[in-house]
């Protein structure tokens, strides 16, 4: 089992017998994130800041770039 924001890209299709692809809202992305802190980040705002800046871009491209549910076995909304 492996977990990871990036494995349904176009360069992994195939790779896996079974994917689950999780959807989630990015303000509930932001929420987990800002509760988990794994940034170690003083500031939530400065965390925030990140998360909307870098992470959720870079997300949003990837999404529209390999279009990963329609590389998984099944999707997962949260």
């Amino acid at each position: 089992m492996l977990d990871g924001l990036f494995l349904h890209a176009d360069a992994l299709a195939g790779a896996f017998d079974f994917t689950v692809f999780v959807s989630a809202a990015y303000e509930t992305c932001l929420a987990r994130a800002r509760a988990r802190n794994q940034e170690r980040s003083g500031d939530l705002a400065e965390l925030e800041a990140l998360y909307r800046e870098k992470y959720i871009p870079g997300f949003e491209m990837y999404r529209e770039e390999s279009k990963p549910p329609s590389h998984a076995s099944i999707g997962v909304e949260t």
